[in-house]
């Protein structure tokens, strides 16, 4: 093994930042204004101040207006995950639009674009460091189950980074959770969220992001009183922005096509709580880079991790996936 190679394309990384705020942002914007769809039920997005700067993004500054960041490791309220779950089902729907109605752009530009993890030896190596750290905390059987799931981490990821699962495809964020996303509380009964950081933006199947979401942003107890919920809300908002474009959800991604997507994606949810969750759940002081090499990366995780990754732990053998 190599592990000297860098996990994350950094080249890649720059470039879809740059291709969603100075170019994509225009595009949902005149798409949206030749809808007519009123500013409430707009996709939203941060104001990007710079042209083509082959060296920054200068995004507006939006905790002027009240918006903020949330601790990564945080369960998220009903209120956040409503407004966050609104939004992901517009940056989803955008992409159903734009193949409705530039279909050479979404080829060109959108269906090529790819994962920037590399599935590389160092991605091997670093879900290898990363399940050894997680297994010591569970029972021999368990462990032994987990070792097993982790063995196959980086067989099962291609086919979801490379767009080969799923009955839709659409842009995924990717990297979908609390800290990406800006929050403005607005009442006990309403929210705004404005998603961030498209750094590790591909063309795949859109319930990657909703499993992302839940399994790093959320814990057992949340999922079991609100996942269904939101998974209706998911469609509902879905079918509700299509409307605008006049676009029949039931043609393109039907409520009862998208659950069975969502069930047949399950166990995404444990592979991005192996490679995603620790780096979340990292000490402060001790946060690693991506783009570091494994070697030189130090993962000393929080006491609040192990009770969140029995949680999910739980779940999967509760569905026997593990």
């Amino acid at each position: 093994m190599n592990p000297t190679e860098s996990v994350l394309n950094v080249n890649s990384i720059y470039q879809n930042e740059l291709l969603v705020y100075t170019e994509l942002s225009k595009v949902y914007s005149n798409l949206q204004d030749e809808a007519g769809i009123p500013s409430g039920e707009r996709f939203k997005m941060v104001n990007s101040y710079n042209e083509s700067n082959e060296d920054a993004i200068i995004l507006e500054n939006l905790s002027k207006k009240g918006f903020e960041v949330r601790n990564r490791m945080d369960v998220v309220s009903l209120s956040f995950a409503i407004a966050s779950i609104k939004e992901i089902a517009k940056f989803h729907g955008l992409s159903f639009v734009l193949e409705h109605k530039e279909s050479d752009y979404c080829y060109n530009k959108l269906k090529k674009l790819q994962s920037p993890i590399q599935l590389n030896d160092s991605m091997k190596e670093l879900v290898k460091m990363l399940s050894n750290d997680i297994v010591k905390y569970f029972d021999c059987d368990i462990q032994k189950k987990l070792r097993n799931f982790s063995d196959k981490i980086c067989d099962k990821l291609p086919k979801y980074f490379q767009g080969k699962t799923g009955s839709v495809k659409c842009l995924c964020h990717s990297d979908f959770r609390i800290n990406n996303i800006l929050f403005k509380e607005k009442g006990s009964e309403s929210a705004e969220a404005i998603l961030i950081d498209y750094q590790l933006i591909f063309w795949g199947s859109p319930v990657f992001d909703l499993l992302y979401f839940f399994y790093i942003c959320t814990d057992r107890e949340f999922r079991k009183n609100h996942m269904t919920y939101l998974k209706n809300i998911y469609h509902d908002t879905l079918r509700n922005y299509l409307n605008y474009f006049k676009i029949d959800v039931d043609k393109i991604y039907p409520k009862n096509i998208f659950l069975d997507d969502f069930e047949d994606h399950l166990e995404v949810g444990l592979l991005v709580a192996f490679y995603g969750l620790p780096f979340c759940f990292t000490r402060e002081e001790e946060v690693p880079d991506f783009k570091d090499n494994v070697t030189d990366m130090k993962i000393k995780l929080h006491d609040s991790f192990v009770e969140r990754f029995e949680g999910i732990v739980d779940d999967y053998l509760e569905w026997g996936i593990i």
